[in-house]
């Protein structure tokens, strides 16, 4: 991504946050440049914030943005397409690890299979549904178009249907959309048509 058009990337995000804008803006930087802060009032310290400590918290209070808009500008910033390729997508769920953060709200047990042999394989976390342009030629990146929590009251096909709903009326073309091999069985389907999604689905190991 070159110079022009990160700015205009940035711009864009800019103007999808409607309420403690540059606030939110700074610790969304602070949180991707700095590695090792622990702690929010550690982000506070991180060059990329260049407001004091208290905003930190009054980002996360008080900020607000425009979801409809960010889906929008990472549509319209997303790699090219070549002519004679077609649009591909893949959706998935990824857990993150929350077994200490015993105040956070909605935690579940996540599937986490880098643990002892003689443990369960299941820790307190979180969720999240990830839609991605997966990139051509293949490659280890991809481009994030939706990222959502999967709260406890719903689950990877509600969420991943309702993502797919929200972004295809800004795609430039229908897309060939890849799944992990849990999203061909029938629930997943069903949600899909009662979203009004036609979709060319491939299951298996994405």
């Amino acid at each position: 991504m070159d110079c022009s058009t990160l700015v205009a990337f940035r711009t864009a995000l800019f103007a999808c946050l409607t309420r403690a804008a540059a606030a939110l803006f700074d610790l969304a930087d602070a949180l991707l440049t700095d590695l090792s802060a622990q702690r929010f009032v550690e982000l506070s310290q991180s060059p990329a914030f260049r407001r004091q400590w208290p905003s930190v918290y009054a980002a996360l209070h008080d900020g607000q943005m425009d979801r409809v808009a960010l889906q929008q500008a990472f549509v319209a910033h997303m790699p090219g397409i070549p002519l004679d390729q077609r649009l591909m997508l893949g959706l998935d769920t990824s857990p993150i690890r929350r077994p200490d953060a015993h105040t956070s709200a909605d935690r579940s047990m996540v599937y986490w299979p880098n643990l002892p042999h003689d443990a369960t394989p299941v820790v307190a976390g979180w969720s999240f549904s990830a839609l991605v342009v997966l990139p051509q030629p293949v490659s280890s990146w991809t481009y994030m178009l939706d990222h959502q929590r999967v709260a406890t009251t719903e689950n990877a096909v509600t969420v991943g249907a309702a993502q797919l709903r929200a972004v295809l009326p800004f795609l430039p073309q229908r897309p060939l959309l890849l799944l992990d091999r849990h999203y061909s069985r029938a629930p997943w389907i069903l949600a899909t048509v009662k979203a009004g999604l036609l979709l060319t689905h491939v299951a298996g190991e994405i």
